[in-house]
């Protein structure tokens, strides 16, 4: 199928992270009929594996097949692919169905032609915690000595431009829960320890977190996402809690976050008690990464073949590539398409960057798998 009648025909399927059976379903049949995928178990639902081809390297190709939920003024329209102005708009038609539809043809197309393995990997619940790729790297499925990981995650989140970009790298992420216990009693009186004025001390005290500064990433950003405490109108509360985001460069371990975030805590002067502990996840931290070298230099050939100088960047947030990198061990690139508000109303994808993507991605593809045979 062509690709753009693919992505259209994935955008058409429901498939929020943690629901993708029907898509899963729709894929693997699809699959089925040249190739021999398996179903590989991660979390509530399962990634769908497929080899082909055999040899020295080899490439990873990884998509995630779920999306956010659908937004709520769209929840008519946003199952219903539509073509308007060179754009294809869909819940998840940049993020991430026209790249997994890349990734599938390119698959297809280069299973008999490349010199090498290809792995494709449709993964799942990537919008919650990366449990697909993860459920990868713990059954082994990323060993075998390959070359390349190759995402096809959209790579101008900004949506300003048409061309696909080279994402070379990424941050990390690293949460961390902070629970303030305080002392319970009638507003009132007003005698206790008011958990969440308590808590505010800890909020500014924030400020003085010491965070990283990488050349490639820039400084890492440590911030409040959420407050939670109280519940009776006439009741200090006697506890709250804060989450503490932190989008990680390189040298900011989550060992580090968590001692800054604990010099900082011993030092606010506060009646109330103060603990901390990283955010309760079905995953590990995802760590930043930066892809250097020869596989770069493949990546940007395959672009100016397109005409296209190649743009290198670093996600300034985080995705599935930190853990091919960092658990799997194997250089990581993201070439995918372009579009706009992603996660949002009005989601699209640039139709002309959807091309652009897959040939970049096929001779990626072929010129790694060449040098290695």
């Amino acid at each position: 199928m062509e690709t753009l009648a693919l992505t259209k025909k994935l955008v058409s399927i429901p498939s929020i992270s943690g629901e993708e059976n029907s898509i899963q379903d729709y894929l693997f049949d699809l699959l089925s009929n040249n190739f021999s995928p398996r179903r590989v178990r991660a979390g509530k639902s399962y990634n769908i594996v497929c080899d082909s081809g055999n040899g020295k390297g080899g490439v990873l190709l990884n998509s995630h097949i779920d999306t956010v939920p659908m937004p709520s003024d769209e929840r008519r329209n946003s199952l219903i692919p539509k073509v308007s102005g060179g754009k294809l708009f869909g819940l998840g038609a940049c993020d991430q169905k026209a790249g997994a539809a890349i990734h599938i043809n390119s698959f297809v197309n280069l299973s008999e032609k490349a010199q090498g393995k290809i792995r494709l990997a449709l993964v799942v619940e990537e919008e919650n915690y990366s449990e697909g790729t993860y459920e990868l790297a713990k059954r082994g499925l990323l060993k075998g000595g390959f070359s390349l990981a190759l995402f096809s995650e959209p790579t101008d989140l900004s949506g300003t431009g048409k061309n696909p970009l080279l994402v070379v790298g990424c941050r990390g992420r690293v949460g961390i829960d902070v629970k303030i216990s305080g002392q319970a009693s009638h507003s009132a009186v007003g005698k206790g320890v008011n958990a969440i004025e308590e808590g505010a001390k800890f909020v500014l005290a924030t400020r003085r977190i010491r965070t990283k500064k990488n050349p490639e990433m820039g400084r890492g950003s440590a911030n409040i996402g959420s407050i939670t405490g109280g519940n009776y109108s006439l009741s200090q509360p006697a506890e709250s809690s804060f989450r503490l985001n932190w989008s990680t460069v390189l040298g900011e371990t989550p060992d580090y976050c968590m001692g800054e975030m604990r010099r900082v805590l011993s030092d606010v002067r506060s009646p109330a008690e103060f603990t901390a502990e990283f955010i309760k996840r079905p995953t590990p931290p995802c760590l930043p990464f930066l892809t250097k070298g020869p596989i770069v230099e493949f990546a940007k050939a395959a672009f100016r073949e397109e005409g296209i100088a190649p743009k290198t960047l670093v996600f300034g947030s985080v995705f599935d590539g930190s853990i091919t990198a960092n658990l799997g061990k194997i250089p990581t690139l993201c070439i995918g398409p372009a579009g706009k508000n992603i996660h949002g109303a009005g989601e699209f994808v640039w139709i002309e960057s959807i091309g652009k993507a897959e040939r970049i991605t096929k001779r990626t593809i072929m010129s790694v798998l060449a040098r290695e045979n």
